[in-house]
């Protein structure tokens, strides 16, 4: 079901361009106002993929929406070096989960090799936002000329090497902090520092030469220990530590959310 969320703030960028344009003046240069930010736009990466690239263009409305699954309806495009977003419409799922969230949307580029290429963003092709997005071996930049009616979250995408393994676990008491700082160690001595540069990674940021923060999806405490390393040995041994750790007398409440590069999870 089509729901024209964006046809309010359509209504108001034509109202704005045209008020106050007076006969007299209609040989002078017309200068389009901003209109409201309706969007938040984030970079992403989809994991485990072989394609040329594994961006991934992130949408989300500012104001809630009244469902958990509603759903932005938006299109992607690439033509040599030209990239074009389009953002259409706001849809409502046609079975409500209900609770306050934004409407989201997600588009994959799936096939922009390094090299710098023209991005246009629209809203319902009437308001266009020029910019570009450089694609290069370790990360997705974006610059943009303008920002009517989007912001962007971080415009600085760093790729996630292979081979990297990275999580939080949350605990409860001290009992369970030394039970993690265990498993934490026996991780770190199964591989060796990843060496990341600082920035922006899309499931979590690197600062300070190297430490692990903003987490994506992690709980707001103090009580979490976080896992970044670099492994190359076999999933299976980090399959067994896992288990073994989950099952031991003791360990049922510790929260473990474990990642890697290659698309690998583990979760309880």
């Amino acid at each position: 079901m089509y729901r024209n969320h964006c046809v309010g703030f359509v209504f108001l960028f034509l109202a704005l361009a045209f008020s106050g344009c007076k006969l007299e003046s209609l040989n002078d240069p017309i200068i389009v106002p901003l209109v409201d930010k309706e969007f938040s736009l984030d970079l992403g990466q989809v994991l485990g993929v072989t394609t040329l690239s594994n961006l991934k263009l992130e949408m989300y409305t500012i104001e809630e929406e009244d469902c958990l699954d509603t759903k932005i309806l938006s299109n992607y495009n690439r033509t040599g070096r030209n990239i074009s977003l389009t953002l259409y419409d706001i849809l409502d799922p046609e079975v409500c989960d209900p609770g306050p969230a934004p409407a989201t949307g997600t588009q994959l580029v799936t096939d922009a090799s390094p090299d710098v290429y023209t991005l246009t963003i629209e809203l319902q092709d009437v308001v266009s936002n020029a910019g570009t997005l450089t694609v290069t071996e370790d990360m997705y930049k974006v610059v943009m000329e303008e920002e009517n009616g989007i912001s962007w979250l971080h415009t600085e995408l760093r790729k996630i090497p292979e081979n990297v393994l990275w999580g939080y676990l949350v605990y409860n008491n001290a009992e369970e902090e030394n039970q993690i700082a265990t498993l934490v160690s026996e991780i770190n001595n199964l591989g060796s520092d990843p060496n990341l540069t600082d920035g922006y990674y899309g499931y979590f940021s690197v600062t300070n030469s190297g430490s692990i923060t903003a987490l994506k999806d992690a709980p707001a405490t103090n009580n979490l220990m976080t896992v970044l390393v670099k492994y190359t040995g076999e999933t299976t041994e980090i399959d067994q530590k896992i288990s073994e750790f989950l099952t031991t007398p003791g360990n049922e409440a510790i929260q473990l959310v474990l990642l890697d590069s290659e698309g690998n999870e583990w979760r309880n």
